[in-house]
């Protein structure tokens, strides 16, 4: 560590006359190969000593740490000029709790997001900002937002401002920015379904059939909806068609009246049809040829 930390600062002085011509910028980058799974969950991924921190943030330098999973953090120069001279603990891996919520669908894996200062959880960072990158599902949509579980509730990440964190998907890993730190995950809301409007009645458009043996008539069904509307129901899939004589009189699924060849002169039925809730009988009659 020490040695990268002296490439750092040499060549910041190498490129500090010409810094706006080369835009060179220090970063101390840090990869986890391997996830050890028996580190206690109270230790950090990385800690980086007191030292470190302060030599970082002489050289405004940034810092950086990947995890094994893919998922990685960029601690902006002023955020690791804050904590100059202390002893920083970070982390960004994933967890088995807490468990995603229900309420929405699941983009990716729960992730630890913690920084600690001498062995104490930071929440939020006073100076500067945290840019974070975390792996996503392959189908996942770019309407996905960056959650944060704090005071033991699922909330969408938001800025200082208050506005939704924004979301880059970049080869199925999402990027954002955060001041904030904690359990967090990537998901969409799912929208509740829209509730069908209230059926208040049936309308048929002939409730009174003279048909003669093997002819047909097709109904004609209109609902009146409670928010004012009109629907032809005719041939919906939730309509229900049913005759109380179908070996006389049958009806389709898709209100087509059948009169039996064999039904004789007189003959009844009725077809009862359901749709929201609400029902309306229809007559027919069977006359002579």
């Amino acid at each position: 560590m020490k040695l990268v930390l002296l490439v750092l600062e040499a060549l910041d002085k190498a490129f500090d006359d010409r810094a706006e011509k080369v835009g060179f910028e220090p970063s101390l980058s840090i990869q986890v190969l391997k996830a050890d799974e028996e580190k206690d969950q109270s230790e950090a991924a990385v800690t980086l000593g007191k030292e470190v921190t302060e030599r970082l943030a002489e050289i405004e330098a940034t810092a950086r740490l990947e995890d094994a999973s893919g998922a990685w953090v960029l601690l902006s120069k002023d955020a690791i000029d804050s904590f100059e001279g202390e002893r920083l603990g970070i982390t960004v891996e994933p967890s088995d709790s807490p468990e995603a919520p229900a309420a929405f669908k699941a983009a990716s894996e729960v992730y630890t997001w913690e920084l600690k200062v001498n062995g104490e959880p930071v929440k939020s960072l006073d100076e500067g900002a945290a840019m974070l990158g975390i792996p996503v599902k392959t189908e996942a949509s770019r309407n996905v937002k960056v959650f944060l579980y704090e005071n033991e509730k699922w909330k969408p990440l938001t800025d200082k401002r208050g506005n939704p964190a924004r979301v880059t998907l970049t080869h199925d890993v999402a990027v954002f920015t955060t001041e904030k730190a904690g359990p967090l995950v990537l998901g969409e809301e799912q929208k509740e379904q829209e509730k069908p409007p209230v059926v208040r009645a049936l309308i048929v458009k002939d409730r009174n059939y003279k048909l003669k043996p093997g002819e047909e008539a097709q109904l004609q069904v209109t609902a009146n909806l409670g928010n004012g509307g009109k629907h032809d129901v005719t041939r919906d899939a939730q309509i229900e068609y049913v005759s109380d004589h179908p070996e006389l009189v049958a009806v389709s699924d898709e209100g087509l009246i059948q009169v039996s060849d064999s039904a004789k002169d007189k003959d009844k039925a009725v077809i009862t049809i359901t749709y929201g809730g609400k029902s309306v009988d229809v007559q027919v009659s069977v006359k002579k040829k």
